[in-house]
């Protein structure tokens, strides 16, 4: 799970996926979601984040994320 702003900016991520991606709070706080959990340079397709700044209403996602050791 993750608290990100209406830039898509991470404000706050749970500790597990903080484990999973090998990274702190510190390190990723402040950037786009695409780029601290997908290591991309825009905003995912179909992105849920959007979907609900748009129209307000909740959204729940399970996503697949690449880990740094080349999982998923």
């Amino acid at each position: 799970m993750h608290v990100i702003d209406r830039d898509y900016k991470v404000l706050l991520t749970n500790k597990k996926l903080l484990e999973l991606k090998n990274v702190t709070q510190e390190d990723i706080r402040g950037k786009f979601c695409y780029e601290a959990y997908q290591g991309k340079n825009e905003l995912c397709e179909q992105c849920a984040a959007k979907e609900v700044f748009e129209t307000g209403k909740p959204h729940s996602l399970i996503k697949t994320l690449p880990l740094p050791d080349g999982r998923k």
